[in-house]
């Protein structure tokens, strides 16, 4: 007999996400005869989108599970209060783990905690899970999420499980989050080889700018394995005239990565000023967009702050 009867699991979509609930779901299982679980994109997968509205739905649901754990989602950066105010009704109506390495403020994990909310914050996405973490796949779910703690145990085969995870969560997130709970390496090995390779590189220094077209979807995944296939810090990608997706305006855009396992400063903090307002995207992984036919400047800019 399990000390608990209904679990439910709620975690983020992307491929750190993944790894963090399937392994959730398996260590629930030893305690509890049923585990469900919500991953899904836009639900859990877009922060503003969880706070605002899906974490209604699970209120609605909460009285009918004995345990609750939502692992992975941070709370929402613009609506901290109001984020925290809803998970603690949860929390008030059954036991309810939150867990996550995002930051969080004292003063708000305090609050929670007042309200029978069991807060763990930790400092690495590696055992970012619920229970104790899987030695491969919660590895696996920290270089999706670029994790630098963990670089010193990286291998070729773990890199490649994280490509074929990143790929998979984009087309079927329940494939994936079902391959980690049975461990089906070869689900995403064989998803591994979507990845474009990057073939036409130049290599300036510890720069290197990738010359193939590579689809939009997949820009900041060959640029990191231009870095891994050349040896370079940073990777740079220019696109030209393409239609920005709300405007339909002709812009330039220009993509570049840091290695996440290179110790050299972030792209975000070498960035010239003028172009930091023109740039969106993680302090690692930059897209900056200019007009038609300035791309190419800002790529010549960007070699020189670089190299």
């Amino acid at each position: 007999m399990k000390e608990y009867l209904n679990c439910l699991v709620v975690g983020h979509t992307d491929g750190h996400g993944a790894v963090a609930t399937a392994i959730s779901i398996k260590n629930l299982q030893k305690e509890c005869e049923n585990v469900d679980y919500i991953a899904k994109f836009p639900d859990t997968g877009v922060i503003p989108k969880f706070w605002k509205e899906t974490i209604s739905d699970i209120k609605e649901k909460a009285k009918n599970y004995d345990k609750i754990v939502i692992v992975d989602i941070p709370l929402d950066k613009f609506n901290l209060e109001e984020s925290a105010r809803k998970l603690s009704e949860i929390c008030s109506i059954t036991e309810t783990h939150y867990i996550d390495h995002h930051e969080m403020p004292e003063e708000i994990k305090e609050f929670l905690e007042r309200y029978g909310c069991k807060v763990t914050m930790r400092r690495s996405a590696y055992d970012t899970v619920y229970g104790k973490p899987d030695p491969k796949w919660n590895l696996v779910g920290a270089i999706s999420d670029r994790d630098p703690t963990i670089r010193h145990k990286v291998t070729e085969e773990l890199q490649e499980l994280a490509d074929g995870l990143d790929v998979l969560v984009r087309k079927d997130l329940s494939k994936a989050i079902d391959a980690i709970i049975k461990n089906k390496e070869s689900v995403f090995k064989e998803e591994a080889k979507r990845v474009p390779d990057p073939h036409d590189m130049e290599v300036h220094g510890s720069v290197v700018v990738v010359k193939d077209e590579i689809p939009e979807t997949w820009v900041y995944k060959v640029l990191d394995k231009a870095c891994r296939r050349t040896g370079t810090d940073y990777a740079i990608y220019l696109s030209e005239n393409r239609r920005d997706r709300t405007t339909g305006e002709l812009k330039d855009y220009v993509s570049v990565v840091k290695y996440w396992l290179s110790d050299k400063p972030s792209v975000k903090s070498r960035l010239p000023e003028e172009l930091q307002s023109k740039a969106f995207g993680h302090p690692d992984a930059q897209t900056i967009v200019v007009e038609p036919g300035r791309g190419k400047e800002v790529v010549r800019k960007l070699l020189d702050e670089l190299r």
